[in-house]
């Protein structure tokens, strides 16, 4: 009878484990204040890359690459998101670009290859 109940009490840590992962990783803020920036820069720089959604013809997935650290083991980070931490899902590549552009960036470059597209971005910026 102890053999089940520490087998259920370890089952029940690993449980309490992977929600916790799960959920931190769902309220990831978005990624552009860890952007990294320098005294003299002028122009911050990003990479869009989208590719359409599993399961889904009409919606993309858009990571965007500021240039902020890498941190292992949190899955989505680079997504796209509202005030609210919630992911912002997109009809198409340019349905995202179009967004960035009311935040500010202007396209300077795109590239598609299938259902992949990267697009570079940038925006001006104030060193005060």
């Amino acid at each position: 009878m102890k053999t089940i109940t520490k087998n259920s009490g370890t089952i029940l840590i690993l449980v309490v484990l992977t929600f916790s992962l799960f959920v931190s990783s769902l309220t990831m803020a978005n990624p552009t204040s860890k952007a990294i920036t320098y005294d003299a820069q002028t122009e911050q720089y990003v990479m869009v890359t989208a590719v359409g959604k599993l399961l889904s013809i009409t919606k993309w997935k858009v990571e965007v690459d500021f240039g902020q650290e890498l941190e292992i083991g949190i899955k989505n980070k680079d997504l796209i998101r509202d005030e609210t931490g919630a992911v912002i899902s997109f009809n198409s590549p340019i349905d995202a670009i179009n967004f960035l552009n009311a935040q500010g960036w202007k396209l300077q470059s795109a590239n598609t290859s299938g259902e992949n597209f990267i697009a570079i971005m940038k925006r001006e910026i104030s060193n005060t």
